[in-house]
């Protein structure tokens, strides 16, 4: 019927724009289909803290133990927070779904290897926390040791992250002054992706593979790009956590 043209046309468009990405709509297809999996096959969440061994009772005596201070920053908001895990009420969180969505559909028929959910990154206000972080450390005058040790300026620390974007980039704006003075590099380990079912936890790049910033980082104040290509060690990233197999747990105790 003529009154469907309209549709038609759209509809056509679409699929031209797919067909001109296919690379990019095939890799995502992927993506998302594997998220299907995890969300109902996975056994990441499949274990109790009642399996995690009682550190009281591990032989850790000995001459040839070696003690290491662990300094933990959480990431940042991410794209998926903002959507998710804001305010529930449907007058304010129905249009940020249709937004995310909307954006999502975007990324996708413009041929973009990234996304809103999938390997959720930082929002801007995630970024802000991260900036925040930085700030303090720079305007820091206490001599303490876990400031010393997050700027670099004592012992031999090594700044470790998940391969989730939002953790990459909330160890390269907070800790950016250290290592835009040095050589340091954020070292990749597999074992630190978060542990859950849902599609944001899921790494968007494949191993051995130089991860690269989101869309809302690129034009940043800060030159991610920088760091994302020369300073991110990513020899050690195996790849995503598979769906079956293992679970946090293991992850937790290869750390």
């Amino acid at each position: 019927p003529m009154g469907n043209t309209p549709i038609y046309i759209a509809a056509g468009i679409f699929v031209a724009l797919l067909a001109r990405h296919s690379q990019a709509t095939f890799y995502k297809t992927k993506l998302y289909m594997r998220s299907l999996l995890y969300l109902f096959f996975t056994t990441d969440t499949r274990w109790k803290l009642t399996d995690v061994p009682d550190p009281a009772l591990l032989n850790v005596q000995g001459a040839g133990v070696e003690r290491r201070t662990i300094l933990f920053i959480r990431h940042g908001e991410s794209m998926w927070n903002e959507t998710f895990n804001r305010s529930k009420n449907p007058v304010y969180f129905i249009p940020r779904l249709i937004w995310a969505a909307a954006y999502e559909l975007y990324l996708l028929v413009k041929g973009e290897r990234d996304s809103w959910f999938y390997d959720s990154p930082l929002s801007l206000e995630g970024i802000k926390q991260a900036e925040q972080l930085r700030n303090y450390l720079s305007a820091s005058n206490t001599q303490s040791p876990a400031v010393e040790a997050l700027l670099g300026r004592s012992g031999n620390s090594v700044i470790v992250s998940s391969n989730l974007r939002r953790a990459i980039s909330t160890a390269a704006v907070g800790l950016y002054d250290r290592l835009h003075a040095s050589e340091d590099k954020i070292v990749l380990l597999p074992c630190l992706q978060e542990i859950s079912r849902n599609m944001d936890t899921l790494s968007i790049t494949p191993a051995k593979v130089a991860p690269i910033p989101s869309w809302i980082e690129r034009d940043y104040v800060l030159d991610l790009n920088k760091i994302y290509s020369g300073q991110v060690d990513f020899t050690q990233n195996r790849g995503n956590k598979p769906v079956t197999g293992t679970s946090g747990l293991k992850r937790i105790m290869e750390f």
